[in-house]
C-alpha cells in the first residue's frame, strides 16, 4: 500500500497492485534514461511521450515487494502495451509533477487513476 507522505502512488497493472516512489534513485534512472526532468515534463504536458518514455518512469520508481525480484524495463513496457498509455500517462504525469513540487510534503497524496 502507498504511503502518501513519501509520495508514492498505488496503481493495478495487470491484476496487480504496483507502487511507485519518486525517489532520488529513481529521478537519477530516468535522467540517465531519458534526459533531465524539466524537457520531460515539457515533453509530456505537450502530449509528445512515447511507450518508452512511460515505462522508464514506471520502471524507475516501481517499489518491489519485500523479497521480490526487480521488474526489468522490457517486462514493465510490455505491462504498459496491455494497459494502455493514455491510462498509464496519468500516473506517470502525477510522478512527474511530485518530483518538480516535491513528493510526500507531508500530506497523503489522493489516489490516481
Amino acid at each position: 500500500m502507498a504511503n502518501g507522505l513519501r509520495g508514492e502512488i498505488d496503481h493495478v497493472i495487470d491484476g496487480a497492485v504496483w507502487t511507485f516512489r519518486p525517489s532520488f534513485r529513481a529521478i537519477m534512472e530516468i535522467e540517465d534514461s531519458l534526459g533531465a526532468v524539466l524537457p520531460l515534463v515539457q515533453k509530456f504536458a505537450a502530449g509528445g511521450f512515447g511507450v518508452r518514455d512511460v515505462a522508464v518512469i514506471l520502471w524507475a520508481t516501481a517499489i518491489e515487494a519485500p523479497g521480490t525480484a526487480r521488474h526489468d524495463l522490457e517486462a514493465v513496457g510490455e505491462a504498459v502495451i496491455r494497459t494502455g498509455i493514455a491510462e498509464l500517462a496519468a500516473v506517470v504525469r502525477e510522478l512527474l509533477t511530485q518530483i518538480l513540487t516535491g513528493a510526500g510534503r507531508g500530506k497523503p497524496m489522493p489516489p490516481v487513476g
